[in-house]
């Protein structure tokens, strides 16, 4: 566990949060919340869009959701919010770029 920052103590779980993401340790990042909806922080791009399967782009890797009525309800600032019946979710190493075909 980290020691804590000046301050911390009083401060709410929304700005600790936001101190934690704003840092440059945590790049990519995905949280969910159920099995109902996932926010995915980092994104670059979505790659394919279906209802039962998306998958994002996180610089070298890649986010699969997979499930069912899948909608990516916003794409803004490296964040991406993706709703529906989420089944699976995996991380995908993307090939170097001398290794692809």
């Amino acid at each position: 566990m980290q020691p804590e920052r000046k301050g911390e103590h009083n401060m709410g779980k929304q700005e600790r949060e936001r101190r934690f993401f704003d840092t440059q340790e945590v790049t990519d990042v995905t949280v969910l919340y159920g099995n109902r909806r996932a926010v995915v922080r980092g994104c670059r791009k979505i790659l394919s869009y279906a209802p039962d399967e998306i998958r994002i782009a996180l610089g070298k890797r890649v986010v699969r959701l997979i499930g069912k009525r899948l909608q990516c309800v916003s794409f803004a600032a490296g964040s991406s919010t993706v709703e529906g019946v989420i089944r699976s979710v995996t991380l995908e190493e993307l090939p170097n770029r001398e290794d692809r075909p």
